[in-house]
């Protein structure tokens, strides 16, 4: 598509089922590249960013931070979107970027340990908004526990369809 504005979507597994290619909204056509880092943490991404992974896009938009919700406290993770956010800036100065809020866990059985993995993610997705005026733009994906799959991580048709329409509002 001639004129099209190049979008890059780049993240964990959640965002795996994202169409790429062309496509129009609102009346402006967008080249949609997916790039999925499976088990990929923020301090991973960044180093792939430092080592100059190439985004040719105009506007960067990440999916981050489940992984680290797993080990960090919310504060820990982001600081590291902030340090992240800081490596694109610098290296992509031109670029819209654009974060996503998480979904909570929701595996069966919850332990405790998931219980505050949950209360994480929500300061964590706080904390994440907050920047939005700031630095970067953040899509509230408005996820719900039945757009997750058996497993409580990964998103079903329907919050991957949720996932995309959110991203189509804010571009």
């Amino acid at each position: 598509m001639r004129n099209s504005t190049n979008v890059t979507i780049s993240g964990i597994s959640i965002i795996r089922d994202l169409k790429q290619g062309n496509t129009t909204f609102n009346n402006k056509s967008y080249n949609i590249h997916v790039q999925t880092k499976y088990g990929c943490s923020t301090e991973h991404m960044n180093e792939l960013v430092l080592n100059r992974e190439r985004f040719r896009s105009e506007i960067l938009i990440f999916s981050l931070g489940t992984i680290n919700m797993k080990f960090d406290k919310p504060t820990d993770a982001f600081n590291k979107i902030i340090v992240l956010t800081d490596s694109l800036k610098l290296l992509y100065p031109n670029s819209k970027l654009v974060f996503t809020t998480i979904p909570s866990l929701n595996v069966q059985r919850i332990k405790p340990s998931i219980r505050q993995v949950n209360a994480d993610v929500d300061e964590f997705n706080s904390r994440l908004l907050s920047l939005q005026d700031n630095i970067i733009d953040v899509i509230k994906v408005g996820y719900s526990n039945n757009m997750l799959l058996k497993d409580g991580i990964h998103l079903n048709h329907k919050g991957t369809t949720q996932l995309s329409l959110d991203i189509d509002e804010k571009i």
